[in-house]
């Protein structure tokens, strides 16, 4: 699933990143799909993993090789708190993930006002049900019973139950 950075966010992400000495890894299944991926600056005798991405058990066998290959003793993964802010996650375009979203968990069901103050062609009601997501701006978010939603909220809310979802926290 992709988020969207501003570009300036990006482009500082991976300046850093690359000037760090920065690596990525992916581990594929049998069918060639990318089932875990990690962002890593090698160091002295670790591994400084900066992203890790997909189910526990496919992150652990990545890790493991990353270890193994590179010969390094440990690794040091930085990890999302819950109680701490997305760093610069921020959706752009809710649409575009929430359709992800929906199509790769159709047995979730949600329904919410949502309110960006930078984008409000965003705000109004939104629906998942089944694999698809129904947008409304006819009822504006402040006049909604629904539970409401900013973007950060959202990610918080929404995407942290699933591994997969979003971090991408570079310092």
């Amino acid at each position: 699933m992709a988020v969207q950075h501003t570009l300036g966010q990006w482009q500082t992400a991976l300046k850093d990143f690359s000037l760090a000495g920065g690596n990525v890894a992916m581990l594929q299944d049998s069918a060639g799909k990318t089932v875990s991926q990690a962002c890593f600056v090698p160091r002295e005798n670790s591994l400084d993993i900066k992203l890790l991405v997909g189910d526990a058990e496919a992150t652990f066998i990545l890790v493991d090789h990353l270890l193994r290959s590179l010969d390094c003793d440990h690794a040091s993964i930085l990890a999302h708190s819950g109680s701490a802010p997305y760093g610069m996650l921020r959706i752009l375009r809710p649409i575009p993930i929430l359709e992800a979203f929906a199509q790769y968990h159709p047995a979730e069901v949600h329904s919410f006002a949502y309110s960006d103050p930078l984008f409000s062609q965003h705000n109004g009601t939104y629906h998942i049900s089944k694999g698809r997501i129904v947008f409304s701006n006819n009822v504006q978010p402040e006049n909604s019973l629904l539970p409401h939603h900013t973007p950060d909220s959202l990610v918080k809310d929404l995407f942290s139950p699933f591994p997969s979802a979003l971090f991408l926290m570079l310092d």
